[in-house]
């Protein structure tokens, strides 16, 4: 951080905390803020944003007055002569009121949250002249807008209309291992210390796998007498981590590194998939409840300290803590580290399932043809897509928010744990967590070593063995396809609600062994799925993936 935005930055802390004491009651919901927006002498200029409230309990936007980060970024906007006033929704009703505001143009705001919007929603703003394009404003701005997307250009790859122009901002991110891109990973994880206390390595074979599952049960592990240990995962389709054993991706099509979209109704290997799946239902390794539950289902039978396996962030923080009140006494915490994906079938190669080290697009805002000062515009991109902005989103401000510790950003303070309540009291925490993915794009660009470090070392450990695994499918295969045209939008909105639900509805079956994976599916399975436009969803995907990866 320059050394004049960190002298600036340092001198609020003790501001807020004066505030913080004081109660620091709500500011109004369409205020930009106080005096910091009217100070300095650079020529003024403003609009009007509709944006959603966090869905924090405790950390919320209408508040930002009494937070350190918001403080520091009145202070670059006033710098600027910006001003920015706020409407603030609730986000249970948001998707309601952009579209109302859209169907009514006189209403709407100057810049949006485009939260609830699809991309046909999306592309019908583009074509009717609701988004206007954001090119303009940023070559017409100082140039730090421009030189920050030239840098991270597979954000505008991943935004662009087909006539080249950005109608949105994007959110950002970008995670590096070694000084290189690297992406974590959504695999099986498994109970570290259940494996210890059984005195087995983890597993890395199909069988051994299985008899894991087995050995929790029989040697009752959680300790309540009952043999409820099992894999714990929503049974709906092809989300459950164990179908990248079998080279399946995790959804009903998917993309690999190549840029190759995968039909998974299609490839090798899924028959042998469910076919795993059937035999552990059978087995009582899974629940029967799994089978189309709701997610309050498998979030209460891990808290319950049932599972013995699970899919999630190889980086997860959050499982283990709702376990601790069931774990017997005297038992070590729980621990869960991820997997090496292993082999599911022979002649199939397994696939990890990776984030993309490089993200964009997934939250999006935009200014509207209703848009008064262009100059405004093209002074708020130049401050959103910047290094500064960067940093005092992801981090915050050092010394207060995060330190250096061996070259990394360490969070420290409020900002360094979970404990939203107290950051709300002290004002101490990362602009993103009051901001990010609800008012402006999230922007995020990290080391994995810095998030690595404060895990546990046996996960970290296991996290890094897997950075580098040949064979992976990206998890958010979107994330890495151009942004559709009007009329791949069409096929989009005709077929892909409809699709995933018959979808679900096939693989339910299937796991309830009421269609014969054998006997029944060509017919029940693969024609009722090509109806419903598996073909017609592959060519559009396919065609996005290609024009993102040229």
């Amino acid at each position: 951080m320059k050394k004049s935005i960190q002298k600036l930055l340092t001198t609020l802390l003790a501001v807020t905390l004066v505030a913080a004491s004081a109660g620091c009651a709500k500011t109004p919901a369409s205020s930009a803020g106080g005096p910091a927006s009217s100070a300095g002498s650079a020529e003024k200029h403003s609009f009007t944003a509709m944006v959603t409230e966090t869905t924090n309990e405790f950390l919320k936007f209408a508040d930002r007055d009494r937070y350190v980060a918001w403080q520091a970024l009145e202070k670059m906007f006033a710098a600027k002569g910006l001003d920015i006033t706020f409407d603030i929704v609730q986000e249970d009703q948001y998707a309601t009121t952009i579209t109302t505001s859209l169907a009514s143009a006189n209403d709407l705001a100057e810049y949006v949250s485009c939260d609830g919007l699809d991309d046909a929603a999306m592309i019908a703003c583009i074509e009717n002249g609701t988004f206007l394009p954001i090119n303009d404003f940023i070559e017409k701005g100082d140039g730090t807008a421009k030189a920050f997307l030239a840098k991270h250009n597979f954000a505008v790859k991943k935004t662009a209309y087909v006539d080249g122009k950005m109608y949105w901002m994007p959110a950002i991110q970008e995670t590096y291992y070694n000084g290189k891109p690297a992406g974590t990973c959504i695999n099986m994880l498994i109970r570290n210390d259940w494996v210890t206390k059984l005195g087995i390595e983890v597993p890395d074979t199909l069988d051994e796998f299985t008899a894991y599952l087995k050995a929790c049960q029989e040697k009752d592990l959680n300790g309540n007498g009952k043999k409820d240990e099992y894999y714990v995962q929503r049974l709906r389709d092809f989300s459950t981590g164990i179908e990248q054993w079998f080279g399946l991706p995790n959804s009903r099509f998917g993309l690999n590194s190549k840029g190759q979209v995968l039909s998974t109704w299609e490839m090798d290997g899924v028959k042998d998939f469910f076919r795993y799946i059937q035999m552990l239902l059978k087995e009582g390794l899974i629940s029967q409840d799994y089978i189309a539950c709701e997610s309050a289902v498998t979030d209460a039978a891990n808290a319950n300290n049932q599972a013995a396996a699970l899919s999630s962030y190889a980086m997860e923080a959050w499982l283990e803590p709702a376990i601790k009140n069931n774990v017997p006494a005297g038992a070590k915490d729980p621990l869960y580290i991820t997997m090496m994906p292993i082999q599911g079938k022979a002649g199939i190669d397994p696939v990890s399932d990776i984030e993309s080290p490089q993200l964009a697009d997934w939250y999006r805002t935009a200014f509207t043809k209703n848009l008064k000062d262009q100059k405004a515009a093209s002074i708020f991109l130049d401050i959103l897509y910047s290094d500064e902005f960067a940093e005092l989103s992801a981090w915050g401000i050092e010394g207060v928010t995060y330190e250096v510790k061996n070259g990394f950003k360490v969070a420290i303070g409020d900002a360094g744990n979970s404990n939203w309540e107290a950051a709300s009291l002290s004002g101490i925490c990362s602009g993103g967590s009051i901001w990010s993915n609800n008012v402006f794009p999230r922007l995020r660009f990290s080391d994995m070593e810095s998030e690595i470090n404060g895990l546990d070392p046996v996960k970290g450990d296991a996290q890094k063995a897997v950075i580098n695994f040949p064979n992976t499918v990206y998890h958010s295969m979107k994330n890495q396809m151009s942004t559709p045209t009007a009329e791949e939008a069409t096929v989009l909105e005709k077929y892909e609600t409809n699709f995933q639900s018959l979808s679900r509805e096939i693989a339910v079956k299937i796991y309830k062994g009421e269609i014969d994976i054998d006997k029944d599916w060509d017919s029940q399975v693969i024609q009722p799925l090509k109806a419903s436009g598996m073909k017609e969803l592959f060519d559009v995907y396919q065609a996005r993936a290609d024009r993102f990866f040229k």
